[in-house]
């Protein structure tokens, strides 16, 4: 027993001292890479803080961005004005990245200084009708709340054709997943279209509907 007792002993201690030679030789290393190779050194350490950096930006959007990436736009149509009336409501990050994004237009956290002007035109390049009867695009008026806007714009027609298309791909370019929902009413006729960034139009044709 005693026997036994001390081979175990001196297997512990054994390994306690390869252990200890083991962490005095790779704190040798350490040092010696850092006075002898210190360029390579100093790359592994920026390395390891771009990495971290890295992580640090992507939690934080995840912290910041909501998850779900959509837009709800009603559409109006009104025959005898030849006239259409839009309304899109959309996340507030939405539209402020977009903006950024394609203009490097920054809005504050008041929304105080926001460019109706570059707003209009980012609106009028990703959502109008593919039509040569569509006289001029109109912005109206831009609402918001804690989480969303709320923008209101008229597309006036030279004269009412017997077909429309619609393109609407807002935010695809900013988020892979935008699903961007589109309620068409005229009159009687109501109909819902969902488009993504696969699926950017539409035809609505005149002949269907009973005016």
């Amino acid at each position: 027993m005693t026997r036994i007792k001390f081979f175990i002993d001196n297997k512990t201690l054994s390994m306690q001292i390869c252990m200890f030679f083991l962490k005095y030789l790779a704190n040798f290393n350490v040092f010696f890479l850092f006075v002898f190779n210190f360029n390579n050194c100093l790359i592994i350490i920026m390395k390891y803080y771009c990495l971290l950096g890295f992580f640090f930006t992507i939690n934080l959007i995840r912290l910041y961005a909501h998850p779900v990436h959509i837009s709800v736009t009603s559409v109006e149509i009104i025959n005898e004005n030849k006239k259409i009336k839009v309304l899109i409501k959309a996340f507030k990050e939405d539209i402020e990245l977009a903006l950024f994004h394609n203009y490097e237009y920054k809005v504050d956290n008041f929304n105080e200084n926001l460019d109706t002007n570059l707003l209009n035109k980012y609106l009028t390049n990703n959502l109008y009708i593919k039509s040569k009867k569509v006289k001029e695009y109109t912005l109206n008026g831009v609402e918001f709340d804690a989480d969303n806007y709320y923008i209101m714009y008229t597309i006036i027609l030279k004269q009412m054709p017997d077909k429309l298309i619609f393109v609407n791909h807002l935010f695809n370019d900013i988020n892979f997943d935008q699903k961007n929902l589109m309620i068409i009413k005229c009159r009687n006729y109501e109909k819902g279209f969902e488009l993504d960034n696969f699926n950017t139009t539409f035809e609505l044709n005149f002949k269907e509907i009973n005016w």
